[in-house]
């Protein structure tokens, strides 16, 4: 009320807003305030802003949530881009959008294309460790549909240990469930006189 509808303190509150519903789960609610501050930071910052690429991120986090993968990768893609030209593309903030990117291809079941993607976001290094975990895991689910099962085990547990470094319990347990139902196969060792190298007796 006291800066009108249309002011960049009240864009800021819908994605605050945003924000906080979508960590209660109310991802619908979390959706309309999110698209109110898309709005206002296009109108009155343009489409080149940062600021507006940072708002379609939150946006896109819904998005989603709620399982509307086309819509996200539009969002995310528009946000890669802003940052890319604004920034550089070695930028942290781009690695957001990029991670974006690759969750609603895996989404999509664009395998083939998440796995590029996400393992370019784990290519940022000065990114929280909670985020790469995320984008890990996410590039072993897509691992695992292309058959790349041992390389999808391994992308697993590194998003595990960085769940557990930075204190995401639920994370953590689900990467653990997920890499239990998907145990690793048990090679027999074969003993070296049952093979053709064995030594022959004189």
């Amino acid at each position: 009320k006291a800066v009108g509808p249309v002011h960049l303190d009240t864009a800021r509150r819908h994605q605050v807003l945003s924000m906080a519903l979508r960590e209660q789960r109310d991802f619908t609610g979390a959706l309309e305030h999110a698209r109110v501050s898309v709005s206002l930071h296009r109108t009155l910052l343009g489409n080149q802003s940062v600021k507006l690429a940072e708002a379609l991120d939150e946006e896109g986090m819904s998005l989603l949530a709620l399982k509307r993968y086309e819509d996200a990768l539009r969002d995310y893609e528009e946000a890669r881009k802003v940052k890319e030209a604004k920034l550089g593309p070695d930028d942290e903030l781009v690695y957001y959008s990029l991670d974006g990117v690759g969750q609603a291809q895996l989404g999509l079941g664009r395998t083939r294309d998440a796995i590029a993607t996400l393992k370019q976001a784990l290519s940022f290094k000065d990114v929280q460790e909670d985020s790469l975990g995320e984008s890990g895991f996410a590039l072993a689910q897509a691992l695992w549909t292309e058959g790349e099962e041992a390389e999808a085990r391994d992308a697993a547990s590194q998003a595990l240990a960085r769940f557990r470094s930075s204190g995401r319990t639920a994370q953590s347990k689900e990467v653990e469930a997920w890499l239990s139902a998907r145990p690793a196969p048990v090679v027999k060792a074969v003993p070296v006189s049952a093979g053709r190298g064995g030594k022959r007796r004189r």
